[in-house]
């Protein structure tokens, strides 16, 4: 779980899938939400692992000065 702010959170879920597959599964809740333990899912993909690797890169690439 990664703890956005006080009354909102993510769940990252990076599951293996058959062979050489990867799925990513990214849900959130809200404390203020009507069902505040209800995880609404933003977004879901299942890729070739090298492909899931490519996309882990690129999110992290700009947290990083690769310079």
């Amino acid at each position: 779980m990664i703890k956005v702010s006080q009354d909102y959170s993510l769940y990252v879920n990076v599951t293996p899938v058959k062979p050489d597959n990867m799925h990513l599964k990214i849900e959130s809740t809200r404390l203020g939400a009507k069902n505040p333990d209800e995880k609404h899912v933003l977004y879901s993909v299942t890729l070739p692992r090298q492909q899931m690797t490519d996309l882990g890169m690129a999110i992290l690439e700009p947290c990083y000065d690769l310079r």
